[in-house]
């Protein structure tokens, strides 16, 4: 099994993400997300990653693009990954912290957000991200599979 390290420096490159959503608040939302993710370096940092991805959201309503950024550190004292959010292209505030366990959780006023993540071996060409969302108005499970592409 890798160490969170080893997970974090496997990351860099352009990877292919296939998402499905399951949404049973709002059910016109249900849907999939085809596209692509890019885990960049930081310049002056090696342990802070820039995350964007790109693709198309299609659901029953139609089909629209999609974009969303995020920031990945390595934490060296604790030797866990934290993701956070980005604003302007810049590291913002901490959407939650990833225990050696590959989970997460994040308290967004009333929803609650719990992240898990998995690989199958330790050549880690394909991940998977599990959200379960949970709210007074949010209900929904995104899943997402990630397939190493190139650096």
């Amino acid at each position: 099994m890798l160490t969170s390290y080893e997970i974090f420096k496997k990351l860099p490159g352009v990877w292919a993400l296939s998402r499905s959503l399951l949404n049973t608040y709002e059910p016109l939302a249900t849907g999939a997300v085809t596209g692509s993710a890019k885990f960049t370096p930081v310049a002056g940092d090696d342990n802070l990653l820039h995350y964007r991805e790109t693709g198309e959201y299609i659901n029953q309503v139609g089909q629209f693009p999609i974009s969303r950024e995020y920031f990945f550190a390595y934490n060296p004292s604790t030797k866990e990954i934290e993701k956070y959010f980005a604003e302007n292209g810049s590291k913002a505030g901490l959407f939650y912290v990833l225990s050696q366990d590959l989970h997460g959780k994040h308290l967004c006023v009333a929803d609650n957000y719990k992240a898990s993540y998995k690989y199958e071996n330790d050549d880690f060409q394909e991940f998977e991200l599990t959200y379960e969302v949970t709210g007074p108005k949010k209900d929904y499970t995104s899943k997402t599979k990630y397939t190493y592409k190139s650096f």
